[in-house]
């Protein structure tokens, strides 16, 4: 199954560029990289796949850069014909970012490198201030939900979606298997290996390892003194998945001082597990400036910190899934920097602020029921911008598969469901 990152990878490959794969634990980065050296190959491309999972390899080549060619061909044993160079596990190198600066420095217009790191790697070495000018970073997520029926080999479901959308009037017989998808997306998340997982018992084993690698691998790595104290912090997060980040009151009833609390919440964050939506405001009276809103990048992670794998129908949460569903579907439309929320504090929040391309905003409002919504209770926000568009997202009254969701719903559906292959 071909990914839809894939096709973004390959449109930057004539790029002298660096492509680095990033992404949180799961993500399927060495998929995608795999996947890319079988397009590569198939289409005649010369092509070296490294693992420095390796280790004797990585403790090799932590003593030099130029060590690489132990491992592949110099380009002069080639003639200097181009190659692509795949490269996996970079974390386990001590400064992997040297070897990526001396193949680009030294052999860009001859070897094509595409790189896939974890957590760690993005951690301690691709920030905004490393290898500048040379990199382009594709973040790798889990499936979303059209990849993900795919990946179920349920490509006749999408594309009834895609003609009928989620219409229970126009496609009855099929709303009961769409709705036992959706759930399965909320409840187990969208990791490859958690979806192609056949039992749900063997899903949530899966989740709880990952759960435990999270606390005690990436904790340990980021050197977390108290691996109990960060994992009760992430199920803090969690319980208030779609709130606001409130640092003071987190670390009061953790225990953790603000600065500790604030540097575990980056661990998450920047291992790709955690978005921090930013308040969208214009510094108006009684406007939320500062306090972002919590989100995960996997429902399955953020549900197995709460060691919840209820039905959907038995939740409480059923307000914070489909908050969070919708942020991770508005991730493949939007630029993250153009997502927000608004609050204030004396009306609900505006769940999301989007900005297009033609820099016009809308927001939208996320309730289980339509019964929820009354525009009266946002009269400060709509008083302050009356220009903004509004659109509620919810749940249809009888069926909890999405009705009036379906604009942002649809539109991130992929374009090429019917050339599929």
């Amino acid at each position: 199954m071909k990914r839809k990152i894939t096709k973004d990878i390959i449109a930057h490959l004539p790029q002298k560029q660096l492509s680095l794969l990033i992404g949180q634990l799961g993500s399927g980065k060495t998929y995608v990289l795999k996947e890319l050296g079988n397009l590569l190959s198939k289409n005649g491309f010369t092509n070296f796949f490294l693992d420095f999972d390796n280790i004797s390899m990585s403790m090799y080549l932590n003593e030099s850069p130029e060590r690489i060619f132990r491992f592949i061909p110099h380009p002069d044993e080639l003639e200097k014909k181009p190659f692509y160079l795949l490269l996996d596990n970079l974390q386990q190198l001590k400064q992997p970012y040297f070897l990526l600066d001396y193949l680009y420095d030294k052999f860009k217009s001859q070897i094509k490198v595409i790189a896939a790191g974890s957590s760690d790697f993005y951690l301690n070495s691709i920030d905004e201030d490393a290898l500048p000018g040379k990199k382009k970073i594709f973040r790798v997520r889990g499936f979303d939900f059209d990849e993900f029926l795919k990946a179920k080999n349920r490509i006749d479901l999408l594309r009834l979606i895609q003609v009928y959308g989620l219409d229970n009037t126009a496609i009855p017989s099929r709303m009961e298997e769409i709705q036992k998808l959706m759930e399965e997306y909320l409840i187990f998340g969208s990791l490859p290996e958690i979806v192609f997982a056949k039992k749900e018992a063997t899903k949530i084993k899966l989740l709880e390892q990952y759960k435990l690698n999270i606390i005690r691998k990436e904790g340990t790595k980021s050197k977390i003194e108290h691996l109990d104290k960060f994992a009760q912090l992430a199920t803090t997060l969690a319980q208030n998945n779609g709130a606001l980040y409130n640092k003071n009151l987190f670390s009061k009833n953790i225990g953790l001082g603000s600065l500790t609390l604030e540097r575990h919440t980056n661990v998450l964050k920047r291992n790709g597990h955690l978005y921090l939506v930013s308040p969208f405001h214009h510094s108006k009276p009684k406007e939320i400036i500062k306090m972002p809103k919590i989100y995960f990048n996997d429902l399955g992670i953020r549900n197995v910190f709460l060691q919840n794998f209820n039905a959907f129908a038995l939740r409480t949460d059923k307000q914070q899934l489909l908050s969070n569903f919708l942020y991770l579907q508005l991730l493949e439309l939007h630029d993250i920097k153009d997502i927000q929320y608004w609050a204030s504090t004396d009306n609900p929040s505006v769940d999301f602020i989007l900005k297009d391309k033609k820099k016009k905003l809308k927001a939208l409002f996320v309730h289980v029921k339509n019964l929820d919504f009354k525009v009266s209770k946002y009269k400060r926000f709509i008083s302050y911008y009356p220009e903004i568009q509004l659109q509620l997202q919810t749940l249809d009254k009888e069926n909890w598969i999405l009705s009036s969701f379906m604009d942002s719903f649809m539109e991130s559906l992929s374009e090429e469901v019917f050339a599929l292959d």
